[in-house]
């Protein structure tokens, strides 16, 4: 059934999709870290910016981050981080 009107989609299929991309952020995390990790350290103050953000070591009022269109609360980026230490210590 095409939906009633153009460009309407429904709740169902935005969760979903928003799960499929949250689900791609959190296994191209460590990636995604170790890149800003590398900008930080080469001066990119925007980046280092966001990792101490991210890691509650700097606060500037209002934590969320966007990009693309998609928007992460903090609770979504501390659940991410909280997943991406998980992982680290089971590969460790």
């Amino acid at each position: 059934m095409k939906p009633a009107v153009t460009g309407f989609t429904s709740p169902e299929v935005l969760e979903e999709k928003r799960r499929a991309i949250i689900t791609r952020a959190v296994e191209a995390a460590e990636k995604i870290l170790n890149a800003l990790i590398d900008e930080a350290v080469e001066g990119n103050v925007a980046a280092a910016k966001l990792i101490l953000q991210v890691a509650g070591l700097l606060y500037t009022g209002s934590i969320t981050a966007v990009r693309n269109d998609v928007t992460l609360s903090a609770e979504e980026i501390e659940r991410i981080v909280r997943e991406i230490d998980k992982e680290m210590m089971e590969d460790a």
